[in-house]
């Protein structure tokens, strides 16, 4: 359980990668969007460099999301999970829902970091200062 836990860190670090560098991510998914316009050999061209390119980023978040569905199960708090969750899975819908931002998937991105970071922070307290966590919710 501990090493679960442990690699809470693991997380904590990579959201704190993305606060600090929000753009690599956008970019990423915007050449997603890119290739889904694209036909034929060009779609694959396309695919294989951006798999080549972007492979660390797909499967840092491929154990981020493993790893919040198995917390959702052995762990208390399994609220702060589903929560990590819905954040991941809903990031594009928010994000075209507050258009009348300037750039509102950067500023999403850097809300969803920070609201990550919380909920990671709020998982360590929780395991290692239980009274503290008690006290704080």
């Amino acid at each position: 359980m501990i090493a679960f836990i442990l690699t809470s860190i693991f997380f904590l670090i990579y959201e704190f990668r993305v606060l600090l560098n929000p753009n690599k991510i956008l970019d990423f998914r915007k050449k997603i969007d890119e290739i889904k316009k694209l036909e034929g050999e060009q779609k694959i061209k396309m695919s294989r460099e951006i798999m080549s390119s972007g492979f660390s980023i797909i499967l840092t978040n491929l154990m981020y999301t493993i790893w919040c569905i198995i917390g959702m199960f052995i762990y208390t708090q399994w609220y702060l999970f589903s929560f990590l969750i819905f954040l991941s899975f809903f990031s594009s819908f928010i994000s075209s829902q507050i258009s009348f931002l300037e750039k509102p998937s950067f500023y999403y991105k850097i809300f969803d970091t920070l609201l990550s970071i919380s909920v990671l922070l709020l998982i360590l307290i929780s395991f290692f200062y239980p009274n503290l966590y008690n006290n704080l919710i």
